[in-house]
């Protein structure tokens, strides 16, 4: 087993990867598992849905929605809170 000075690992598979660079390292997934999207569980997708096609995002992002959806989730949030205040009144 090697020892490496940044111990980062992959959310989903738990292999050792190098420390991010400037640019991406967003994710904490290997290069590996980015590339094999099919075998990656939907947790790391985008949950947003396009207004134009109807289909699922196909972006991945450890958060629930990718930076162009991140704006539904907003939405999502603030109608759920509305329906929690309205049976609370009734």
């Amino acid at each position: 087993m090697k020892h490496t000075i940044n111990a980062r690992k992959c959310a989903h598979c738990g292999k050792g990867m190098r420390p991010p660079t400037k640019g991406r390292g967003k994710t904490n997934l290997c290069h590996t598992c980015i590339n094999n999207r099919d075998s990656l569980p939907e947790e790391y997708f985008c949950k947003g849905v396009s207004k134009y096609t109807g289909k699922r995002c196909k972006k991945i992002t450890m958060g629930e929605y990718c930076s162009q959806h991140k704006k539904q989730g907003e939405d999502n949030a603030k109608e759920y809170n509305s329906k929690k205040e309205n049976k609370k009144d009734a």
